[in-house]
């Protein structure tokens, strides 16, 4: 029992100053995503210019990074091999695969190296000397990467209100982010997980840090609610509302209080007003249009139901017609048309694989701390946001914030199952806090 407490005290320590190349790779990812700072009026979507140079350069240095520490570092490589990153491993290749078919061959190639940049990344992590305190310390900095987002939010709002601030489709004045580019969906999808991370920690951690995810609450909290983003309002809903499961149980009075909360929150008029945003009944029947662009995406998907038309361009190019905002608004569909059947299955088996592996970790917590119990839990609602957030964006199936999150909870996942007995402490705040 000593021995544990040591090795536990330990693994702490040597978090505390740790910075593994792999998280370097992981930053790159994640400001390669602001490269909508350089776009203009006349940027093209798959031309060489400075925003999408700027993406290249910091996407390939991840990529230079995670496969150089997959080769210098024992069974680099065959750790690529084993749980859910197998399955994206097959996925991205079946991507790449695509681009010789698309229709915009430069396009479906670039986006499925990017599809490879993460996973290669998930593999440089998990090869660590120490894969728990390397996850561990991507918890810390991720959050803090998006709270970075949020103080980029607010001071665009406060700087420049009239650009930021905006008469939309909702139910009172809607807000968008101008650094990074970012329209008020985004902003919710930003914010909301934060809200998500703050509330679980100022419930269950006991440690003096709980301040400051008092602060992350106050700054992306107003976010979440003026953004109104209605994919992300249900994904915290649901996230939560199996977060108090896990960490309550079925029997407690908060579960059965959240519970009804929850039940009594849906049929209130003031929800359906909010989440109605000021549209008409038929905008909201179609989901602002995107149930039409759905439909379109399956009947072009008979064309070529094996193998796709090519991942990511299809849906864009081949369904929506390109331009700026041509999506089809769900990463299912969108994988699906672009890599066909054989392509979906293993990106449904990695999202899966994922899945049931947080879940049995979360659910056979019980023995463990309150505050280990709380992280595990967080990680299986995460997974449940980011579920949501993929039905009506890119989601998981592109290079955005979402998979930089599914990264993380990839290598949790195989982290908490291959070592159950590891004491991983995702503590979501800068070391320097008072604990």
């Amino acid at each position: 029992m000593r021995q544990n407490k040591q090795e536990s005290g330990n693994v702490k320590m040597r978090s505390k100053y740790y910075i593994d190349p792999a998280h370097i790779a992981w930053i790159l990812l994640f400001f390669s995503i602001f490269s909508n700072i350089f776009k203009t009026s006349s940027s093209g979507i798959d031309a060489i210019n400075e925003a999408n140079l700027f993406r290249i350069i910091l996407v390939s240095g991840a990529i230079f990074i995670s496969l150089s520490c997959l080769l210098m570092r024992k069974n680099g490589i065959s750790v690529l091999f084993t749980g859910p990153q197998k399955w994206l491993l097959i996925f991205s290749a079946l991507a790449l695969f695509s681009g010789i078919y698309a229709s915009h061959g430069f396009y479906a190639i670039w986006k499925a190296i990017e599809i490879v940049a993460h996973v290669l990344l998930i593999g440089a992590v998990l090869s660590s000397p120490d894969p728990e305190v390397c996850t561990q310390r991507l918890f810390q900095i991720c959050p803090m990467m998006f709270l970075l987002i949020v103080f980029l939010i607010w001071t665009g709002a406060i700087i420049r209100p009239s650009e930021a601030f905006y008469v939309g489709n909702g139910l009172f004045i809607l807000i968008k982010s101008l650094w990074p580019p970012m329209d008020a969906n985004g902003v919710g999808f930003v914010s909301g997980f934060l809200v998500l991370v703050s509330v679980t920690r100022i419930i269950d951690y006991k440690r003096k840090s709980k301040m400051f995810y008092i602060v992350v609450l106050l700054m992306a909290g107003p976010l979440f609610i003026i953004a109104q983003h209605r994919t992300s309002l249900g994904g915290f809903a649901v996230g939560f509302f199996f977060y108090i499961f896990l960490t309550r149980g079925k029997s407690s009075f908060t579960f059965l209080a959240v519970l009804i909360f929850l039940i009594a929150l849906a049929g209130s008029e003031a929800l359906y007003e909010y989440l109605r945003r000021g549209e008409s009944d038929e905008a909201l029947q179609t989901l602002s249009g995107r149930v039409l662009a759905w439909q379109a995406a399956l009947a072009y998907f008979k064309k070529s139901p094996l193998i796709g038309q090519g991942f990511a361009s299809a849906g864009r190019f081949d369904v929506i017609g390109g331009g700026r905002g041509g999506f089809i608004f769900n990463a299912f569909l969108d994988v699906l048309i672009g890599v066909g059947i054989l392509g979906v299955v293993p990106w449904l088996l990695g999202i899966f694989s994922t899945i049931r592996r947080l879940w049995t970790s979360a659910y056979r917590s019980r023995e463990d701390d309150r505050e280990m119990r709380s992280d595990k839990a967080l990680a299986f609602a995460m997974m449940i946001y980011l579920i949501f957030r993929s039905l009506t964006s890119v989601g998981i199936s592109g290079h955005e914030f979402a998979f930089l999150i599914f990264d993380i909870l990839v290598c949790s996942s195989w982290v908490w199952t291959r070592h159950p007995q590891t004491v991983l402490r995702p503590v979501y705040a800068v070391n320097v806090l008072p604990k």
